[in-house]
């Protein structure tokens, strides 16, 4: 990576954080009672928007076509450390829950597409499914947000859980426990 493109990564971890901090406390102020520095779960939100991307692989995923599985649709950017800082979590779930129906979707926001992603997803190894954002999709689950964000979604179709901030394998895990066990008429 050249020094251009890691001073603009740099710049967007700063942005990106101070977003976070402001975006945290007015989330939390509007959904939810005042709670620790833990990421704010609302769970509250009503049927998951659907959705049709490109894959980073060429393929297409398109929501709806996850119907019987629990999804977990996670807003991240390369040029946000909080972001970097989670997808270990994410590939430790896709890993231990795939099999009995977990199905883990990063979203990336940044504009440039699969040419700065795809490096990234190489060296982390990530494991799961990319797509890119194509300026609808973010808008769709609830406008403007800051990333990380990160939405459950059950069997059904609903959406259990919403985080904004950091979201550990720790924090995703008994909610995550809890829709698997459930049967799609259950949820």
């Amino acid at each position: 990576m050249n020094r251009r493109y890691l001073r603009r990564a740099a710049w967007g971890c700063v942005v990106g954080l101070v977003l976070l901090a402001a975006g945290c406390r007015n989330e939390s102020a509007r959904d939810d009672p005042p709670q620790s520095s833990a990421p704010s779960r609302v769970t509250t939100l009503g049927t998951a928007p659907d959705f049709r991307l490109e894959t980073m692989e060429g393929g297409t995923f398109a929501l709806s076509d996850h119907r019987g599985k629990v999804v977990v649709i996670n807003f991240w950017a390369t040029w946000c450390a909080p972001c970097l800082e989670e997808i270990p979590g994410f590939i430790r779930l896709q890993n231990e829950f795939r099999e009995r129906g977990l199905q883990i979707l990063g979203v990336s926001l940044d504009t440039e597409g699969f040419n700065v992603v795809r490096p990234f997803a190489e060296l982390l190894g990530i494991n799961y499914p990319l797509v890119v954002n194509d300026g609808v999709v973010a808008e769709t689950y609830r406008g403007h947000f800051v990333v990380p964000t990160t939405f459950v979604v059950d069997r059904r179709g609903e959406i259990r859980g919403r985080y904004i901030g950091i979201v550990t394998f720790s924090e995703l895990e008994p909610l995550l426990e809890e829709l698997l066990s459930e049967s799609p008429q259950q949820s």
